[in-house]
């Protein structure tokens, strides 16, 4: 009876922790998850941070110093002046585009930290779905980067510009 009692407990320990390293990788996927969420909150701050108002008047800047015909006589000035506001035109829809991606994936996360069982029943999808969140943050980090970079390059060029401009008169 001893026997069967040490055998018997021996099956169900290995039973439970065969039961539980599952549990255990996918509280870490959730933790990882719940990380990726918290990025993504923050680029979605930092969007925010940007009004269209700020845009439009960066814009309406450099539409001046297109128009005002002091940099005719300065091809590299008026093709930056053009690409500025060619970035800048697209700007909101591109910022808007990105906050929406953003806010699908944070929804996505959300659920997936709630109810990880739920993406636990088709276990193939929950690590290929950690991979393509963290793929996905990765992605829109850069993307948000890099506009926030163009932006702030195209503010340096008014700037400079309008500095210039005004030191000549």
């Amino acid at each position: 009876m001893k026997r069967f009692s040490i055998a018997f407990f021996a099956l169900l320990l290995s039973g439970l922790s065969a039961c539980r390293q599952p549990d255990v990788k996918l509280q870490a996927e959730v933790r990882t998850v719940d990380s990726l969420n918290k990025v993504l909150s923050s680029f979605s701050q930092q969007i925010e941070l940007l009004p269209a108002s700020n845009i439009n008047t960066v814009l309406e800047r450099a539409r001046l110093q297109i128009n005002s015909g002091y940099w005719d006589n300065n091809p590299a000035a008026i093709q930056s002046l053009h690409k500025a506001e060619e970035f800048l035109n697209g700007l909101e829809t591109q910022l808007l585009d990105i906050s929406q991606q953003l806010k699908n994936a944070q929804s996505e996360a959300t659920e997936f930290v709630r109810s990880p069982y739920n993406y636990k029943v088709e276990q193939s999808r929950q690590v290929p779905f950690v991979f393509q969140l963290s793929e996905l943050t990765s992605a829109l980090g850069e993307q948000t980067d890099y506009l926030f970079s163009r932006y702030n390059a195209q503010v340096l060029l008014l700037e400079t510009l309008e500095y210039d401009r005004a030191k000549s008169h």
